[in-house]
């Protein structure tokens, strides 16, 4: 299928850091497995791991509401489970462009509506 980006100028940064970290999983596959231990595991180094990238999302869900880029009704744990679920499913045939188009399909419903 592929997805469609024409939607991510409306939040650059949140969009590019979504879409490199889909990038970054299919380049190092164990982050994948990393990803979905970091979800799960909430003690020492990778709760320290966990904290940091959701302390990265919130920021960048906050920012992009305060320029009224994305909807005020979403926190940033929406986005977090989608992030675990893009890596929890790294083995599915077609991961990559199924994890695209989550991508976009989180970056659409986050739109402010018109």
């Amino acid at each position: 299928m592929g997805y469609d980006r024409s939607g991510d100028h409306l939040h650059f940064p949140l969009a590019t850091f979504l879409r490199g970290m889909v990038a970054h999983i299919d380049a190092h596959e164990g982050l994948a497995r990393t990803l979905a231990t970091l979800m799960a595991d909430r003690s020492g180094a990778l709760a320290e791991g966990s904290r940091e990238l959701e302390q990265a999302v919130t920021d960048l869900v906050a920012a992009a509401v305060r320029d009224g880029a994305v909807r005020d009704d979403v926190d940033a744990g929406a986005v977090m489970m989608a992030l675990h679920g893009i890596g929890a499913a790294h083995n599915r045939p077609g991961w990559r462009a199924e994890a695209d188009d989550l991508i976009t399909l989180v970056l659409d419903g986050l739109r402010r509506p018109l």
